[in-house]
């Protein structure tokens, strides 16, 4: 990454700090009210705000935003918060606080939606098939985390890697084979271990990839437009996740003989 910035006092990077402090105060409110520290399990998850297709896609939208704020135990938030703040504190430089929280956001908002939709799919293909195997294998999961706007974190640094400003001081550039390496192994590492949801990891990623360039474009620009660009990119980039939400709404109706059992999950 970049040591440098790292280095720099907590006034250069208080919103990444804010952002860890809102994840550690809400995985401390879990632990309080008596969810497991280690194991939360799949009810407490659900309740508290986790991503949870049959939900999240039907009545419950909100999810998309709450449960990139949870985490599934400490060491996943310890793991995920390591990585806020090493991806977190350049982005915050780099791409100034505005458009920092547009990817956070968005992307971990896009990581849901690739996570949802790959349960639409699942649950396409119970319904196709209805044995007792595909009951066990197309179970709907259950999502939490800030990793795919981490994610998200990931692919706009990768920009600013293999892209940097024409105007970026040399210490201030990143090590880009560090951040090749560390992405590909954050969305390898989802290929082989179990419980890892790789789908929202791939979406977040591909939401900061695509705002990143859009921004990094806009900077070639004249000055006229380079503003317009951002604002038209942003824009867009809203519309298109209202669009993919609203059309798995309409896809989940289709899934509710199937997920109807897990709705009075709660």
């Amino acid at each position: 990454m970049n040591e440098y910035l790292i280095k720099q006092p907590l006034r250069q990077w208080w919103l990444t700090a804010l952002l860890i402090a809102v994840n550690i105060g809400v995985f401390a409110a879990q632990v309080l009210q008596g969810v497991s520290f280690t194991e939360p399990s799949i009810v407490d998850l659900i309740n508290w705000g986790a991503d949870f297709a049959p939900l999240t896609l039907t009545t419950e939208n909100w999810r998309l935003l709450s449960s990139m704020f949870l985490h599934i135990g400490i060491v996943h938030l310890l793991v995920n918060m390591w990585a806020l703040y090493l991806f977190g504190t350049y982005a915050e430089f780099y791409y100034s606080r505005l458009r920092y929280v547009l990817i956070y956001l968005l992307g971990g908002i896009g990581g849901n939606l690739a996570s949802n939709f790959v349960s639409v799919q699942d649950a396409a293909k119970f319904l196709q098939s209805p044995t007792a195997e595909a009951l066990q294998r197309y179970v709907p999961s259950v999502g939490a985390g800030a990793s795919g706007a981490i994610m998200a974190l990931g692919g706009a640094l990768l920009i600013a890697a293999l892209w940097p400003k024409a105007d970026l001081e040399p210490k201030y550039r990143l090590n880009k084979n560090a951040l090749v390496m560390l992405v590909l192994l954050n969305l390898g590492f989802g290929l082989f271990v179990e419980g890892i949801n790789n789908a929202a990891h791939l979406g977040g990623f591909i939401a900061g990839v695509v705002l990143a360039l859009g921004y990094r474009i806009s900077l070639a620009l004249p000055l006229a437009v380079k503003y317009m660009v951002q604002i038209v990119v942003a824009i867009a980039a809203v519309y298109l996740i209202y669009a993919i939400n609203d059309w798995l709404m309409i896809q989940a109706q289709h899934m509710l003989p199937f997920w109807s059992k897990y709705i009075v999950i709660q």
